[in-house]
């Protein structure tokens, strides 16, 4: 069985349930300075609705493209 069901959302973000059946917001990116994977979660799905997490998806990817985030 697989530990994590991830539905892509588009442009990095990502629904995940785990495998405890517990459901959040994930956005995967990689930084231009170092080329390294990154994981920034943004909340339960019962706290973040999807217009929210797609709010936070597109405040991120302009920190990203100007080098601020420091995650």
């Amino acid at each position: 069985m697989n530990p994590l069901t991830k539905l892509a959302d588009g442009k990095g973000l990502f629904f995940v349930i785990d495998k405890k059946g517990c459901a959040f917001w994930r956005f995967d990116f990689i930084r231009l300075i170092n080329v390294k994977r990154n994981s920034i979660f943004f909340g339960t799905y019962y706290e973040i609705s999807i217009a929210e997490a797609r709010e936070k998806r597109a405040e991120y990817r302009k920190l990203i493209s100007s080098n601020i985030v420091q995650h």
